[in-house]
């Protein structure tokens, strides 16, 4: 069986990031092992006694200055320092800071023959040729020039291999992550969204994932365009039968006896809110469309909810209920102002239409961060818990028995909103009725 391409990458990468790992692992243990042999080498009795005994000759022969040479040859060749004691009390030199172990190391050194080694330090009783007694003390010490080049090979190893491991990383996650941003803005509304020519001539499961989706974006597209379409021909082909049935209902009126008033009227009744649901379909259809897209201008959306309050408070007053403003501020948003007005219209009627006689409609504007918040609520029987997430859906009733309206109102509403960036919400007051939040960016 052939392995797929996308395997065979990921196994070829993941065992070539496995290799570099154990490299970067080994290596290192080996160096310091390596160094750690040549340091135990260096560092016994013989060259403690060799070094010893020249020191002492140097300083016998020419004194400090010669001390001082021997000392810093010393520390050129070996990772070592000597100082040098009279009697093990006195230092002749090098200059000695600190360090109290050296001393006591000193001291111990001065009572016996044999050789002290404690770890980095090193001390050997020497008589010279002149029958004085010195004591000289080794101090290993750590030869940066050569701990660099024992990390230099492993670090320059981990370093490829971070730059190897981030280039494989993103080589898999970038076209992801594409995908990913198209999917949001399909998501959005952004129907025409493509990935594919972002991935170039990417020949993978990837790239074959990326052809897909744009056939499935291309395919939902269509659907939505001919839902779109057909929607708006119907509302726009229903106009002129409804007109000329408009005119003979005028007519009949006209000619009728009594008996017959009542359900010419009743027709009258049904033919205009056919005639309301047309406009609300065509609506709808607009703003699914985006033809608002391009006649975006600053709306006065304080004035712009007080005039509908307004409006919808005259309104009620004959059904016994009232529409209060109870706080507004300065808002001013970007958008359509015929498209806004209805969405605010469509909530604050429903509102009114549902509120209990004898109670208002509440509505606050305020801002919260950099958006405008617009709150409606009322005095009715809310709407169940279930369905507060799907009275924004078209023809969606909250109450089966409810006959005024065909459920469109609150779902142009929600498409208007979020054509214009915004979001909308419904809640059940804690003390009863409905409340809608609508939040827009501020212009």
């Amino acid at each position: 069986m052939i392995m797929r391409r996308l395997f065979l990458k990921t196994f070829l990468w993941f065992w070539l990031i496995l290799l570099v790992t154990t490299a970067a692992v080994l290596i290192p243990n080996i160096y310091a092992q390596y160094a750690l042999q040549s340091s135990q080498d260096r560092v016994d009795t013989g060259m403690l006694s060799r070094v010893s005994r020249d020191a002492v000759e140097a300083y016998e022969r020419g004194g400090e200055i010669a001390l001082f040479q021997y000392a810093g040859q010393l520390q050129r060749d070996l990772p070592v320092q000597a100082i040098v004691f009279r009697k093990g009390e006195e230092v002749i030199g090098p200059r000695l800071d600190g360090e109290p172990s050296v001393r006591v190391l000193a001291q111990m050194a001065s009572s016996g023959y044999e050789p002290i080694i404690r770890g980095t330090l090193a001390a050997q009783r020497v008589i010279s040729p002149s029958g004085k007694m010195y004591v000289v003390v080794l101090r290993a010490y750590r030869n940066r020039t050569a701990l660099w080049r024992v990390w230099e090979a492993p670090l320059m190893i981990v370093g490829a291999g971070a730059l190897f491991c981030f280039l494989i990383t993103r080589h898999v996650t970038a076209p992801l992550f594409k995908l990913r941003a198209a999917a949001a803005a399909i998501a959005d509304g952004r129907l025409d969204t493509r990935v594919g020519p972002a991935l170039g001539r990417r020949a993978d499961e990837i790239a074959d994932l990326a052809r897909d989706f744009d056939r499935m974006a291309e395919r939902i597209e269509s659907l939505l365009a001919g839902q779109k379409r057909l929607l708006a021909d119907v509302s726009h082909e229903l106009r002129s039968p409804l007109a000329r049935l408009s005119v003979a209902l005028n007519l009949a009126r006209n000619e009728s006896t009594a008996g017959n008033q009542q359900h010419l009227e009743r027709i009258q009744l049904e033919a205009r809110r056919l005639d309301q649901l047309i406009d609300q379909l065509l609506m709808l259809s607009r703003i699914d469309g985006g033809v608002q897209g391009t006649e975006r201008v600053p709306v006065d959306f304080a004035r712009l909810v007080q005039e509908v309050a307004s409006d919808a408070d005259f309104e009620a007053r004959p059904l016994s209920r009232h529409v209060t403003v109870e706080c507004s501020e300065a808002c001013t948003v970007s958008g359509s102002e015929e498209v806004l007005r209805s969405a605010v219209e469509n909530v604050v009627r429903n509102a009114v239409r549902h509120t209990s006689e004898g109670t208002s409609v509440e509505v606050k504007l305020g801002k919260r961060d950099s958006s405008s918040l617009l709150c409606v609520r009322d005095h009715g029987a809310g709407v169940p818990e279930p369905m507060l997430s799907e009275i924004f859906l078209p023809f969606r009733k909250a109450h089966a028995t409810q006959a005024n309206g065909a459920g469109l109102g609150l779902a142009i509403t929600e498409r208007a909103v979020r054509a214009h960036g915004g979001s909308v919400r419904a809640q059940n007051a804690p003390e009863g009725g409905l409340s809608i939040e609508i939040t827009l960016p501020l212009a």
